[in-house]
């Protein structure tokens, strides 16, 4: 499947939500979505992921607690 969203990219736009690892392996760029509750108030937010260069040219300033953690 992700092989085949790859191929239909080169032509158009394609945003795909999913929690298969083959498909994500496949992507160009990936986001984390995430939803906070402030006081009553839920908040959504999309974060984009480093591509591989910009992590490794400095990787500490993509260092972020695991999602887990954040709720403990």
């Amino acid at each position: 499947m992700g092989k085949k969203m790859k191929e239909i990219s080169k032509n158009t736009q394609v945003l795909t939500i999913t929690h298969l690892a083959s498909v994500a392996a496949c992507a160009d760029n990936h986001y984390f979505i995430y939803k906070e509750d402030n006081e009553g108030n839920e908040n959504n937010y999309l974060k984009k992921f480093p591509t591989q260069e910009e992590y490794e040219a400095n990787p500490t300033l993509y260092y972020t607690k695991k999602v887990d953690e954040k709720y403990e």
